[in-house]
């Protein structure tokens, strides 16, 4: 059979539309060479479509062909943009922010009480901080590449700007211009992206800060959980946040007794691997050095918990609640009381797999105060030096 010219393909497209009532929405051009014009890319919907609104053609200075894009009128509720809290940093004065709080706390000494030492402490650091560094909601855009620079950008502008004076004024020397433009801004964006990947693997401190940069250069993207409009419990369809929030929270708290329920009882004393050991393990007070060895070493890219106090504050604060942290939890190790708000954690759950209305699919992931997670650090640290130094562990 002999092969059909463009003509006649295009003719037989036509054809096509027409006989299922279809219609062609894309008129202009949609490929510019030095030489040619071309219609590639189609847009094809149904003929005298009402929901139809717009349709053009978007000259782009990244490829040789343009942008098709065509708007239509659909019913589909806008989601709701993500709002988060974020301190205004760059209003910071660091050393009226740390003279604040050195003059604000000085009474936090006088408390004998773990509670009421630390409910003091939180509400002077918070009040103190608003005023410094205040609160602002602010909508989460998407994510910015990192090894997009300036001259980048402004290359990338120029890109566009060459294709489009191409384009208007059909120059082959605009165009020839905008080929080497182009060509300039790939070189440039592999070149970036390599030093910022090679950079980042290479200063990496553990597994984890691997994987995330390896997946970013993967592109793989996490999803995260969105909203939770229902939840099924048993026969029962939950919906509305409170109902979903305690479902789910009573999940969460009763799972642990109702797996171990079902375990097997056994003979095998637990204890029966662990080392005996003669000496008594007491938490013992901390001094100031040990504090800021602990503070210096916390993660800044933990979150902070109910006390909405980030641990970035806490290194900026730097001398100045030294000594009112120290009493604090010299208070905690020396009377056994653990403070309740430090009780309190934020619990997020993670959508792991299957069907996300049911509460069995998600894990939970507790965010717990920052402060907690410091004290939780001293109490880790003379646990783990004790059964290190006493070998209480098995080895096997």
């Amino acid at each position: 059979m002999p092969s059909e010219t463009e003509n006649s393909k295009a003719k037989r497209l036509k054809e096509l539309l027409n006989t299922y009532q279809l219609s062609q929405l894309i008129k202009k051009p949609t490929r510019t060479t030095e030489s040619t014009k071309t219609l590639l890319d189609l847009i094809i919907c149904k003929t005298d479509d009402p929901k139809t609104a717009t349709t053009d053609v978007v000259e782009l200075g990244i490829s040789d062909h343009n942008l098709v894009y065509t708007c239509r009128k659909v019913g589909i509720c806008k989601q709701k943009p993500k709002i988060i809290e974020t301190r205004q940093y760059h209003k910071l004065n660091n050393a009226k922010f740390q003279n604040d709080l050195k003059q604000a706390l000085l009474h936090i000494n006088e408390h004998s009480d773990p509670n009421t030492a630390l409910q003091e402490w939180n509400r002077i650091f918070l009040l103190i901080a608003d005023i410094n560094a205040p609160i602002r909601l602010r909508k989460v855009r998407s994510d910015r590449q990192p090894w997009m620079t300036d001259e980048i950008k402004k290359l990338s502008f120029h890109s566009d700007y060459l294709k489009k004076k191409a384009v208007m004024l059909n120059s082959s020397a605009f165009h020839s211009s905008y080929k080497k433009c182009k060509n300039k801004v790939t070189k440039l964006i592999s070149n970036a992206k390599t030093h910022y990947f090679r950079t980042n693997l290479e200063n990496s401190k553990s597994c984890k800060e691997n994987w995330i940069h390896i997946n970013k250069l993967l592109n793989h993207k996490t999803v995260k959980t969105q909203t939770i409009n229902n939840i099924k419990f048993g026969d029962q369809n939950i919906t509305g946040d409170i109902n979903i929030t305690n479902t789910i929270n009573n999940y969460f708290v009763e799972i642990g007794p109702k797996l171990a329920s079902v375990i097997s009882p056994t003979d095998i004393d637990p204890i029966q691997p662990i080392q005996p050991c003669r000496s008594e393990f007491n938490l013992r007070t901390i001094t100031t050095t040990e504090l800021i060895q602990i503070i210096g070493k916390t993660n800044l890219n933990k979150a902070p918990g109910l006390d909405k106090i980030p641990i970035k504050l806490i290194k900026l604060a730097g001398d100045a609640i030294h000594d009112s942290l120290l009493h604090i939890f010299n208070l905690v190790l020396g009377t056994g009381i653990f403070p309740d708000d430090l009780k309190l954690a934020k619990i997020i759950p993670i959508h792991k797999e299957g069907d996300k209305a049911e509460c069995g699919n998600y894990r939970p992931i507790s965010v717990i105060p920052t402060v907690a997670k410091i004290l939780e650090k001293i109490i880790y640290d003379q646990l783990s030096s004790y059964i290190n130094d006493n070998d209480i562990i098995c080895k096997q």
